[in-house]
């Protein structure tokens, strides 16, 4: 089942016209990097592959376990994922053509027979109750036009005492309504008040065990991502549409604003009760 939601078709609509060029510049990874200080001198890959870690570390499954990921892209975090601890992997996303570019990637490195990719809506999971062992979002909980449903689905489908880990971006100061509004109709993305979001995970049944801010920790992504698009704003624009590219700068600066007067790059990390300890 795919996302019927109005914003569900927008962001499908998003990464079918935007997943080429965002792959040309960020690489099979597209998620931020995370940078550990103001000297590392990183790459884009490198820092990707690190904030992929942090996630994997907090989800800590081993070989016959199973993994949620959910918005997988085209699948690059769940084949590291699964490659570092053995566990198989179910990637879900709403875009046909990550879908078969992630699934392609498994193929390529003999990683089919553990690692899978579905067409599916994270807020109608087509998946029994408690069948997998750990889940995570990476940075496609922004996205989701109602996360309340989707936290609940997820914890449908794991079992007691699985771990979720997530990234999600909140509100920590004064958003101007125009600035909801760039973020709602340039990036396809919502930030709920810290409080707010972190309630919605708890309602859904899970305990919250870990809040981080790597807000600075992540922003080199855009500096980089805004370079490599004005370096070949031309070239770029001849290959995939000037559309696009004024777009996805667009997207830069509404991002940078967002973040400099009044919004948070979380690392959430929770936890369900378990058995005998749910509600």
């Amino acid at each position: 089942m795919t996302d019927t939601s109005a914003l569900g078709a927008e962001v499908a609509q998003m990464y079918e016209r935007t997943t080429a060029l965002v792959e040309l510049i960020w690489g099979p990874n597209l998620h931020f990097g995370y940078w550990t200080g103001p000297h590392d001198a990183s790459g884009k890959a490198e820092a990707q592959d690190r904030l992929t870690d942090l996630m994997t570390e907090r989800v800590p499954l081993v070989p016959g376990q199973r993994l949620l990921d959910v918005g997988c892209g085209v699948g690059h975090p769940a084949l590291r994922f699964a490659r570092r601890t053995g566990a198989d992997v179910v990637g879900v996303t709403i875009a046909p053509n990550q879908v078969a570019a992630a699934t392609a990637a498994a193929r390529a490195e003999g990683l089919a027979d553990r690692v899978a990719f579905d067409l599916a809506d994270a807020a109608a999971l087509p998946f029994p109750d408690r069948g997998f062992d750990g889940a995570w979002a990476l940075e496609s909980m922004p996205h989701m036009e109602d996360r309340a449903a989707v936290l609940r689905e997820v914890a449908r489908v794991l079992r007691p005492g699985s771990r979720l880990a997530m990234t999600d971006v909140a509100q920590c100061g004064p958003l101007e309504e125009r600035q909801h509004r760039d973020l709602r109709e340039r990036m396809l993305i919502t930030a709920l008040p810290r409080p707010e979001l972190l309630g919605l995970v708890e309602a859904a049944g899970f305990e919250v065990e870990e809040v981080l801010d790597i807000t600075r920790s992540t922003l080199r992504t855009t500096d980089l991502t805004r370079q490599a698009l004005e370096g070949d704003r031309d070239g770029l624009s001849l290959r995939y549409g000037a559309e696009t590219v004024e777009h996805l700068l667009r997207v830069l600066d509404v991002y940078d604003e967002a973040v400099t007067t009044g919004m948070e790059y979380l690392l959430i990390t929770a936890h369900l009760p378990a058995a005998g300890a749910r509600a």
